[in-house]
């Protein structure tokens, strides 16, 4: 079976990394980016995976226009938004959101569940 391909992008390298380590020992092939700004450009490969993770407050882009930029270039898979802020105004009840501090099978169950 190929493993799913999964693009995980937050500003903050530590944070980056662990959902990455948490992802690749379940098994999934992930792709890690702490910046998103190679992601929006032209010249960058085709993004061909099964769900992105995406923290919602960067430095660089917020997100939500960074998922829809994403999206208008190719990009449908579903996403799973990661954020530290509760109540933030992207937080509603409609979006998959995942707020840190998160335990490593929280993550893996929200991922489980967009996957499926």
């Amino acid at each position: 079976m190929v493993a799913q391909r999964i693009l995980v992008i937050d500003d903050q390298v530590p944070i980056v990394e662990l959902v990455a380590d948490i992802l690749s020992d379940a098994g999934y092939e992930v792709t890690a980016v702490a910046d998103p700004g190679p992601l929006l450009s032209p010249d960058r490969p085709a993004l061909d995976y099964d769900l992105m993770v995406i923290d919602i407050v960067m430095p660089q882009i917020d997100g939500i226009t960074l998922r829809q930029l994403l999206r208008r270039s190719g990009c449908r898979c579903p996403t799973l938004f990661i954020t530290g802020l509760v109540n933030h105004r992207f937080a509603d009840p409609g979006r998959n959101i995942l707020h840190k501090p998160f335990r490593p099978q929280e993550l893996l169950d929200s991922v489980n569940r967009l996957l499926t």
